[in-house]
């Protein structure tokens, strides 16, 4: 019986396992033009999925948009970077682990939007 109750105090002892280290991201990071470049640091592959899902069909999408619009290649090389540029800066932003988050919540009169940033 002595034995029994030395294992159990030995398995209640035992430390819980550590929790994950966080990793801190400096705001800066989000103005790297390569999307998914904080979740990247952050090792946050969901944030730089999202990042790459977002930036390429859109930065795709602008270069379709720019091409009837300008008049010769350096315009349109210029317009495909400015989309390009665009478009990445505003997925890391919105991807990015220190991300604000939005919350809808019903009231009596409609819907009310909270958005919620993370302050370090």
């Amino acid at each position: 019986m002595t034995w029994l109750l030395c294992a159990l105090s030995a398995f209640a002892a035992e430390p819980a396992p550590a929790a994950a280290p966080v990793v801190e991201v400096s705001p800066a990071a989000a103005f790297v033009p390569l999307p998914g470049f904080p979740s990247l640091l952050a090792r946050d592959l969901r944030g730089l999925g999202l990042s790459w899902a977002v930036a390429v069909p859109s930065t795709a999408a602008f270069v379709l948009v720019a091409r009837p619009v300008a008049s010769n290649t350096r315009q349109l090389v210029t317009l495909s970077f400015v989309g390009y540029a665009v478009s990445t800066l505003a997925a890391n932003q919105l991807f990015a682990p220190s991300a604000p988050v939005l919350s809808i919540v019903p009231n009596e009169g409609g819907v009310t939007a909270v958005a919620t940033i993370p302050l370090r």
